[in-house]
């Protein structure tokens, strides 16, 4: 229960500090301080402003990557809510949302989490124009021998240029088997 409150605090605060596509700065530096206060090990300025956050249990060389998107849009919010944004951008499509459940995944995971392998939190710059995740890939995100390779990945939360990525070197990164995650 306590991760779910937790999210439900950090959405609202996510919510009231948006920033555009490789701008998100203090987004960045909240994600990795909230990280960084679970004991996860933290990555930032991947691709730009993004972040990766490992959490390792055991010896399993088996790893899962959650990824969130962080960027708002250029629109003025209006909805009068009290965590509402005041600097001319918005989580209008979610992003709140998205960092919010993976941060909760962190804390849980972290907190209660019985496994054996490496989560990998992968929080996305840019997505709203397409450059984060190929900003990412390029900077080594699941190439094969980096510390961030993942051999599979929840596909709700993923990009379809990481997905792409994964997909199209499978047998490189371990992933053959991601088109059944779903």
């Amino acid at each position: 229960m306590e991760s779910i409150q937790r999210a439900q605090e950090w959405r609202r605060t996510l919510h009231s500090m948006p920033e555009t596509g490789m701008k998100e700065v203090a987004t960045s530096a909240f994600i990795a301080r909230a990280l960084a206060d679970m004991g996860i090990s933290c990555h930032t300025g991947i691709g730009g402003t993004g972040v990766v956050g490992s959490l390792i249990r055991g010896s399993s060389t088996k790893s899962i990557g959650l990824r969130a998107d962080m960027d708002g849009l250029p629109i003025d919010e209006q909805t009068g809510v009290a965590h509402a944004s005041t600097n001319g951008v918005m989580h209008a499509c979610g992003h709140d949302g998205h960092m919010a459940m993976v941060l909760g995944a962190a804390h849980y995971l972290s907190t209660q989490g019985k496994f054996d392998g490496k989560v990998h939190f992968l929080f996305q710059p840019a997505e709203e124009h397409g450059l984060g995740a190929k900003a990412m890939l390029a900077d080594g995100l699941l190439q094969k021998g980096t510390r961030w390779r993942c051999n599979r990945a929840v596909r709700r939360f993923t990009s379809r240029w990481i997905y792409q990525a994964w997909y199209q070197h499978r047998s490189e990164c371990g992933l053959g088997f991601l088109t059944s995650i779903g």
